[in-house]
Parts: structure tokens; C-alpha cells; sequence
């Protein structure tokens, strides 16, 4: 536990960074290059994303469960590493392929988004290279951390010096496409210290590792599927305007989620190291879930109440027509972090990809064809409720699948959360009624997570110190 809670925060500083140097990124972009161009790089981006989920053909969950099974076996490991790479670089080459063929049969669809798309098409290719799952497979999540920060520094500072007006969308989308590039390139060569791997085109072994990458893969692009298609779909059936908006609520729904889920991304190699150790990964899972919803609550609360507020800060006036969509989409969050959870903490460990493919399948149907029926009518808020139903069958589906792989579920602990978000609501709604200065904002924020750590802090101190109780007991056990 404590190696997982170290891994979570350094990965959580990692996303810290990521949402400070994204906030005020996305405040300036938001603002300058204005909603239709916004509009256009989200779909640009949905588009090409789409493409890079082929490439990864998800290798990714694939090789950090594999390769924690390996690391201390330096032989095995290479010639995993070398397949894996491998495999990753066929997929790539296909899959650019496929991009040329669709952009050259819908090129009068595309054509006003065509310099962008080409340009930013290079990230396709940066795939096989970018190993970013080394780092999870050897648990070194401080250098990630590291590079997270010069990076993010390298990349607001070019936006700034060339992107100044609504001209300058080309100038965006190269920036974007160089970063990844040069993060690509760093993650290579240090990849290369740490195993040394070759292109290996025996397709003998190859094969031994496509029924499973196979099926991680087309889960991952199910689930892609509904979490994109809104984006493609408003710009299909609706205008750039619509997409910018929608994107701006989007936007900081994502920043939001990639930071809560940084517990569950550090639990994933450690869970999965263990395999075997079922008591262990029942323990370890159990405490993931309950730190999960103790963060991610009150957060979500916080994001109800003040969505106004933050699209205010973050993007300004213009994209207050977000508003509802990032009020609906606060509710989605919490049920994304589940889905977190059930994936990096129970599906992938225990090699349960085949049910969650079903699950995920059944989902992104249910969502494309509901954004097909809702948008026309609901535009950006029905894409919202789309995004929570597709979410919401997604966790249904995974609690029947992995329940029996977890713990007894805490439900006074869960009890004293909810009290403690109502509490939280409360007091924001207080100050806000109460206050009319631009104070109300910070006063609002610290006046309900005061009220929110005084109903449930005590429950979490607590649940930590019965976990340090049985752990002791555990080793003593051992001992004797």
C-alpha cells in the first residue's frame, strides 16, 4: 500500500502539473484562437484519435500486466519488450495507411479541416515510439513526473510567444504536434536504458500475444467510440460553434478526471504483479475504491455547484453555454472514476477483457445511436446525457463482472461520504447567496470542503488506521 500510495503521488503531482499548465493554457487558448477554431481542432483531434487507438491496438494495459510478471526475468523481458515494440510498429504502418485512404475518400467532407488534419496525423505515427507504459511496468513514476513538468513549461511557452489571434489555429495544432514528438523521442531513448529491445518480425511470437491485445484493443476503442463520438457527431450534425462549447465543457471534465484517476493508474501494476495473491488484491482494490470516492465526490459536487464559476475562470463568457453540459458531466465523472476503478484495479488484473469487451460494446452502441436520436434535438446537452448513460451501463456491467473480485462493500463509509457532499452543497449555496463580491468563489470552495472533512474525515482517518492495525497483524502472522 505504501508503494502504491507513493506511485499515486507522484503521478498525482504529474496531473497537477498537467491541470495547472492546462488551466491556463486552455484560459488562454479558449480565448484567443476563439469557439469555432476550438471547435475545429476538438474534431480534428477526435478524428485522428481514433487512429492513434489502432496503432496502440491496446498494447498498453496488455504489456504493464505482462511485464510486471517479467521485469525481474532481464531475459524474458527483453524479448517481451522486442515483441511487444514490434507488434506496436505493424499496427502503426496499417493504421496510417487506413488514415491516408479515409482522408482521400472524404475529402470534400473534410476539406475545410484538411491542413489541420494532416498536420496533426504525425502523432499517429509517434505511437510505437512513445513507451509510455515502461515507466508504469518499472514503477518510475517520479521521472514521468519530472519531464511532465519541462514539459508543460517548453509547451506554454511556445503558445504564447506564436499563437495571438484566431489566425494562428495552424500555428496551435504544430505546436501540439511537435510536443508530442519531442515527448515521443525523450520516452524512446530512455526506454532504451531500461531494456534493450529490437523489431522482431517472427510472427510465430508475435501471435502468441494478439488474441489478448486484440481484445483489450477493440474494448479500448469501444469505449473510445462513445467517449469521442460526441465530439464527431456534433460536428457531423452540428457547427463548429456547438463543438466549441461542448469541447470547452469536455475539456475540463477531463482535466478533472485524469487527475482523480491517477490512484487507480499507480494501483494497476502493483494489483497486477500480484497475480495469484488473491486476498492481497482483494484488500488493495477495496481501499482504491474507497479513496477513490472519498476524492472524487466532493469534487464532483464542487463542479456542480460552481460549473458557472469555472467556465467563467477558465474560458470566459463566451462558453457559458456549456454551463448545463458541464453540469451534466460532473455527474459523469463520478461514474468514470468507478469505471477507473473496475478496469486498472479488477478487469485487467484478472484478466477479464473478453467480458468487459461485451460490456463495451453494448455501451457504444447504445451511446452512438442515442447521440444519433438526441443531438438533432438537444444539441450539446443531450451529448451530455448520452455521455452519462453510456457510463453508467459501463459500471453496471463491470460491478456484476468483478464484484466477487472485491471486497466487502463499505456502505457506512459510502453513507458518510454522500452526507458529507450534501453538507459541502450546502455551504456553497450559503455563501454564494450570502456573499456577492468575487470573494465567494474561493469562500465557497473553502467553506465546503471544511464542512465536507468535518462530516467524512474522521471515517477516512479511521478506515487508515484499521488498514494499519490488520496490516501489522498480517505481518506478525507471517512471522510466527
Amino acid at each position: 500500500m505504501n508503494k502504491i500510495l507513493k506511485n499515486s503521488f507522484w503521478i498525482a503531482i504529474c496531473n497537477v502539473l498537467d491541470v495547472v499548465c492546462s488551466f491556463f493554457l486552455y484560459m488562454y487558448i479558449s480565448r484567443t484562437i476563439g469557439v469555432s477554431n476550438l471547435g475545429k481542432y476538438s474534431y480534428i483531434a477526435s478524428i485522428v484519435n481514433y487512429f492513434v487507438l489502432l496503432s496502440g491496438l491496446g498494447i498498453s494495459s496488455y504489456a504493464i500486466r505482462e511485464g510486471t510478471l517479467r521485469r525481474n526475468d532481464k531475459r524474458s523481458f527483453n524479448e517481451f519488450i522486442s515483441e511487444i515494440f514490434s507488434l506496436n510498429v505493424i499496427f502503426t504502418f496499417l493504421s496510417y495507411l487506413l488514415f491516408v485512404c479515409v482522408a482521400v475518400v472524404f475529402k470534400s467532407a473534410l476539406n475545410n479541416h484538411m491542413i489541420l488534419l494532416v498536420i496533426y496525423s504525425i502523432t499517429i505515427m509517434c505511437v510505437p515510439f512513445d513507451m509510455e507504459w515502461m515507466y508504469s511496468i518499472a514503477e518510475d513514476f517520479e521521472l514521468v513526473a519530472i519531464r511532465s513538468v519541462l514539459v508543460n513549461l517548453v509547451n506554454f511557452i511556445f503558445v504564447l510567444l506564436f499563437v495571438r489571434n484566431e489566425n494562428d489555429i495552424i500555428k496551435y495544432v504544430l505546436i501540439m504536434t511537435v510536443l508530442r514528438v519531442l515527448i515521443t523521442t525523450y520516452n524512446y531513448v530512455h526506454a532504451r536504458k531500461i531494456v534493450r529491445f529490437h523489431l522482431s518480425f517472427d510472427l510465430k511470437e508475435l501471435k502468441k500475444h494478439l488474441m489478448s491485445v486484440s481484445i483489450i484493443f477493440f474494448t479500448t476503442i469501444t469505449i473510445n467510440l462513445y467517449a469521442k463520438s460526441d465530439i464527431t457527431l456534433l460536428g457531423i450534425m452540428t457547427t463548429d460553434y456547438d463543438v466549441g462549447l461542448y469541447s470547452n465543457a469536455v475539456k475540463i471534465y477531463s482535466i478533472i478526471d485524469s487527475f482523480i484517476a491517477s490512484l487507480a493508474i499507480a494501483s494497476y501494476p502493483r494489483i497486477a504483479s500480484q497475480s495469484g495473491n488473491e486476498a492481497y488484491q482483494k484488500k488493495v482494490s477495496g481501499m482504491i475504491m474507497d479513496l477513490s470516492l472519498f476524492i472524487v465526490l466532493p469534487i464532483a459536487t464542487g463542479l456542480f455547484f460552481l460549473s458557472k464559476e469555472v467556465i467563467l475562470i477558465v474560458s470566459g463568457k463566451n462558453y457559458l453555454g456549456a454551463k448545463p453540459s458541464l453540469e451534466l458531466l460532473s455527474i459523469a465523472l463520478i461514474i468514470n472514476i468507478l469505471n477507473w476503478f473496475w478496469t486498472r484495479c479488477i478487469i485487467f488484473p484478472h484478466k477479464l477483457e473478453m467480458k468487459m469487451l461485451i460490456i463495451a460494446v453494448v455501451a457504444g452502441v447504445s451511446n452512438v445511436v442515442l447521440n444519433i436520436l438526441v443531438i438533432p434535438y438537444f444539441g450539446i446537452v443531450g451529448a451530455a446525457i448520452t455521455t452519462i448513460i453510456a457510463e453508467l451501463i459501463t459500471t453496471i456491467g463491470y460491478n456484476f463482472v468483478g464484484i466477487k473480485y472485491l471486497d466487502r462493500v463499505d456502505f457506512i463509509f459510502l453513507i458518510n461520504i454522500v452526507l458529507g457532499c450534501i453538507g459541502e452543497g450546502g455551504a456553497i449555496l450559503f455563501v454564494k447567496k450570502m456573499i456577492e463580491s468575487y470573494l465567494y468563489v474561493p469562500l465557497s470552495i473553502m467553506a465546503g470542503a471544511t464542512i465536507y472533512l468535518a462530516i467524512c474525515g474522521l471515517a477516512m482517518i479511521k478506515k487508515f488506521e484499521k488498514l494499519k492495525v490488520e496490516s501489522r497483524c498480517n505481518i506478525d502472522d507471517n512471522k510466527n
